[in-house]
């Protein structure tokens, strides 16, 4: 076997291998992408490492560095994911080879500590994690939305910003930890907006998720281009501020406009110790659990987390 580098050339056999790896219960999905890389390229530092067995790629997995604070410490920690093992090399070693592979390769650039999501269903990926060291740490949601008309009330003025809102960004998130302020600006070209209410008491940040990767039912083909089209998009939202009488009609405005707007979902990732207001899981149609596991490798930084944890919206 050969361990090496990813290379352009070998995105289509990375989607044969993406293809082969459905998580998530009780309905599996895998990612359609363009390009496996896809994902990866959101962030200004990735790496992908993989293994080949007799010309064929058999195993892969991502990471990407953080330059940020953890409970006020500088701090440049990695993150690990699209870990992927063909089927039919499972049980070998290979997942736990190429993450060790992936660790190496950050401490050799300076990172003091790593950090993956796991489905909190998906117990090889835990056990995987658990026997190389991580612990668990955090808990995500994964929330779904459906569009929604408003029937009750009318839809709100909003302002919608094409640039991100730096400023407003930084101030409402900089204390919260593995904060990073390139994440509004790398989803630009992903026709990211913020969405404002009228007065500035509120406002919601989305971008197209459907143009970078979609869930796909493992027992469904690849859309094609036409496909993607007629389904509908898919907004992701992130960055909510705002109290809930401010909030909830900005939200439901967003809602009433992804109908008309030929969305056909809409989805958030929060931290469960954020204290969102309650609408944010009532109006939801499926909340996926994750959990978020930790390793440091340098004595200053114990594993853990403070109690404000920034949400990077483009690692779910």
């Amino acid at each position: 076997m050969i361990i090496r580098p990813y290379v352009e050339a070998d995105d289509p056999a990375l989607m044969v291998l993406e293809r082969q790896c459905p998580r998530g219960d009780p309905d599996p999905f895998v990612h359609y992408r363009r390009r496996f890389v896809d994902r990866a390229a959101l962030f200004t530092e990735y790496y992908l490492l993989l293994i080949e067995s007799q010309g064929t790629i058999v195993a892969v997995a991502a990471a990407s560095i953080k330059n940020s604070t953890i409970k006020g410490q500088s701090m440049r920690i990695g993150y690990i994911f699209d870990v992927r093992v063909s089927p039919a090399m499972r049980r070998q070693g290979l997942a736990a080879t190429l993450v060790e592979g992936l660790e190496a390769d950050l401490q050799s650039m300076g990172c003091e500590g790593v950090y993956a999501h796991v489905v909190a269903t998906n117990v090889a990926s835990l056990r995987l994690f658990t026997n190389l060291g991580y612990t668990r740490q955090r808990q995500l949601r994964f929330l779904t939305y459906q569009p929604m008309p408003l029937f009750t009330s009318d839809p709100v003025p909003v302002l919608r910003h094409r640039a991100p809102p730096y400023d407003e960004i930084a101030y409402h998130h900089r204390e919260h930890d593995l904060f990073v302020e390139d994440v509004a600006p790398s989803l630009v070209p992903f026709d990211f907006e913020c969405w404002e209410s009228q007065e500035g008491s509120a406002s919601i940040s989305l971008f197209d998720q459907s143009q970078v990767f979609q869930q796909v039912p493992i027992d469904a083909p690849w859309p094609t281009p036409e496909e993607i089209a007629r389904r509908g998009r898919h907004w992701r939202l992130f960055h909510p501020f705002g109290n809930a009488a401010d909030l909830q009609p900005l939200f439901d405005t967003i809602r009433d406009q992804a109908v008309s707007e030929n969305i056909n979902k809409l989805t958030m990732l929060v931290d469960v110790e954020d204290p969102l207001p309650s609408f944010i899981y009532a109006e939801t149609t499926d909340q996926r659990e994750y959990v978020a596991l930790t390793r440091p490798f340098d004595p200053k930084w114990d594993g853990t987390f403070g109690p404000k944890f920034y949400c990077d919206t483009r690692e779910l």
